[in-house]
């Protein structure tokens, strides 16, 4: 199981728009290469996750790094038009690095012995999947209601 490419992008373009609509008197330019910093490291640690099955170590580093992308947001203030934006995109980000901390254990049991899985592991692991799916959704209506408010979030689709 790993995280899809897109909400990758999409938590990395997301970052992005809220650390720039945050900013009141920094130059877009010097803005742009912070949150560039920022999102080449969340980027980094989320592309272990597409390398096969991410080890616990691996959910672990991105979990931290979702933590830490979320805590610097929560310290930005938005400009009131996407403070609920904002808000939400730091929400999700914390809930993103919460489901990559409950399927830390599980998909490390899973790589000693798939097997080993029994009912209960199966239905949190289905959970998890159902709830990376919501998720992506949220990011989809975080980063439309930026494009709706004109604001460039540079998403690759």
């Amino acid at each position: 199981m790993h995280m899809s490419r897109r909400l990758a992008v999409i938590v990395i373009a997301l970052l992005s728009a809220a650390l720039l609509a945050g900013c009141g008197g920094v130059s877009k330019a010097d803005y742009e290469k912070d949150v560039e910093k920022i999102g080449a490291k969340v980027e980094k640690d989320l592309d272990k996750l597409d390398s096969g099955t991410p080890t616990a170590d691996d959910l672990s580093t991105a979990k931290d790094s979702l933590e830490t992308a979320a805590d610097d947001l929560d310290d930005v203030e938005a400009p009131s038009e996407v403070e609920k934006l904002h808000d939400d995109l730091v929400s999700t980000l914390r809930d993103t690095a919460d489901l990559m901390d409950e399927m830390a254990p599980l998909m490390e049991q899973a790589s000693k012995d798939p097997t080993s899985l029994g009912e209960d592991e199966l239905k949190k692991m289905n959970d998890i999947t159902t709830r990376f799916s919501d998720i992506e959704k949220e990011m989809s209506r975080i980063e439309k209601g930026y494009k709706d408010k004109k604001y460039d979030i540079g998403l690759e689709a």
